[in-house]
C-alpha cells in the first residue's frame, strides 16, 4: 500500500471518529516503512484536522 493511501485511511478514520489511539495508528502503518519525519507529519495533519491521538486508556474514559 502506498504512503498516500495509508495516510488517507488513517486521516479518514480519525476525522470520522474524532479520536484515534496510538495503537490504531501503529496497526495501520506498515512496520518500518515510514521515517520519523513522516510520522511527525502525520501527527501534525491529525492535529490540524482536530483529531485527538490518545493512549488506549484515555479513549475509554
Amino acid at each position: 500500500m502506498k504512503e498516500k493511501d495509508v495516510f488517507e485511511a488513517i486521516l479518514g478514520k480519525g476525522v470520522k471518529q474524532g479520536v484515534l489511539t496510538v495503537d490504531e495508528i501503529n496497526d495501520a502503518l506498515p512496520v518500518g516503512s515510514f521515517s520519523l519525519d513522516r510520522l511527525e507529519y502525520l501527527m501534525e495533519l491529525l492535529d490540524e484536522l482536530g483529531v485527538r491521538v490518545v493512549d488506549y486508556g484515555e479513549c475509554r474514559n
